[in-house]
């Protein structure tokens, strides 16, 4: 007979309101997610250095395709590389395409101007 009470007391289930399983449900996925959200920020901060370094390169007179194919194997590190890398000096926008080039550059890389 004791052993019935004991069984019987195990299968009793407490009443949890919604707002309890919610907050323990959002906490458990909150701890679940920040590995992949921490991912998700890391590739889109990438995406957006490869686009930046990119555009640069070009208007820079380099070849973008060289530094974005080098970005996107190395990360911050080809950042890096590029940086020291590149040429220097301000950017002006063309008379005659309206893009970004070099200063000090004779022709522009888009026009050829």
């Amino acid at each position: 007979m004791a052993m019935w009470a004991v069984l019987g007391r195990l299968q009793e289930r407490t009443e949890v309101s919604d707002a309890e399983g919610c907050a323990a449900c959002a906490t458990c996925g909150g701890f679940m997610a920040a590995p992949f959200i921490a991912a998700f920020l890391l590739l889109v901060l990438n995406i957006a250095l490869m686009v930046w370094v990119g555009r640069d390169a070009t208007a820079r007179g380099l070849e973008g395709a060289t530094w974005l194919i080098l970005m996107f194997f190395t990360g911050p590190l080809g950042l890096i590389i590029y940086l020291f890398a590149r040429p220097s000096g301000s950017l002006e926008r063309c008379s005659r395409c309206g893009n970004k080039k070099l200063a000090a550059a004779v022709r522009c890389p888009h026009c050829g101007q």
